[in-house]
């Protein structure tokens, strides 16, 4: 867990899970742009970054148990989960293990950019370094810009290639929904996830579900930060109103 704003006094904690290929500073900007009631936590998977060298995880399952295991820290606040395009499928993972051991629940689940658990798709890649190349572009985003680089591209390549099929590898096992407010948030131009497909995130909660549609691709997260954050900041309120 990095916490790049340390905020002991918010009121909640927010748990920020990074796309495939992503890391914890994916949220740095969020992180510095959060009112003092919210302190961002990003969650750092293993093989990156700081943590680079540490062997990545086998699945999505066992990177939520990792994870899971790592949110009781004895910080006894709020937690709302914010999960990025594959980082949602982990969050929600991670969601559920979290209702089933804790006796609080989450104040909020916001999914982004990615199919409902029980609709996943795979990326039908082969996962030659071209495809990925070219499914890097296809996404935008500043990754895409980076990979025009070739040793950006070779640096970066291993760990997205290994978090792109433990993305296709991902396997739903039905069982209780979540019992949170749950928001999905799309880009408007998102090439591989739509607002029907968000819409779906619905079948997993028995709270209550809204969606947003942003501008922009399926990085618009990257160029909306102040509209994401007000999103957040809404959808963490009302969870603790519901919570009230």
């Amino acid at each position: 867990m990095r916490v790049f704003v340390p905020k002991p006094a918010a009121a909640v904690r927010l748990v920020c899970f990074p796309h495939a290929g992503g890391a914890a500073s994916s949220f740095h900007d969020l992180a510095h742009a959060a009112p003092p009631s919210i302190e961002v936590t990003a969650v750092q998977y293993p093989g990156r970054q700081d943590r680079f060298g540490e062997p990545m995880a086998g699945s999505i399952a066992l990177l939520a148990a990792e994870i899971g295991a790592a949110l009781h820290n004895g910080d006894a606040r709020p937690t709302a989960v914010f999960g990025h395009s594959m980082g949602a499928l982990a969050a929600f993972e991670v969601a559920r293990l979290w209702n089933a051991t804790s006796a609080r629940p989450l104040v909020a689940f916001v999914a982004s950019g990615c199919n409902a658990p029980s609709r996943a798709q795979p990326t039908g890649l082969s996962f030659s370094d071209q495809e990925i190349r070219d499914y890097v572009r296809r996404l935008g985003g500043s990754g895409a810009a980076a990979f025009g680089r070739e040793e950006v591209f070779r640096f970066a390549l291993p760990v997205l290639r290994h978090d792109l099929r433990l993305n296709d590898g991902y396997t739903y096992h039905p069982g209780p929904p979540l019992t949170s407010p749950v928001l999905a948030v799309v880009g408007d131009r998102d090439p591989v996830v739509g607002l029907p497909e968000m819409r779906a995130w619905r079948l997993h909660t028995t709270g209550a579900f809204d969606t947003a549609v942003l501008p922009g691709d399926h990085f618009y997260l990257e160029n909306q930060t102040a509209r994401l954050l007000t999103l957040l900041t809404g959808a963490v309120a009302g969870g603790e109103a519901v919570r009230a």
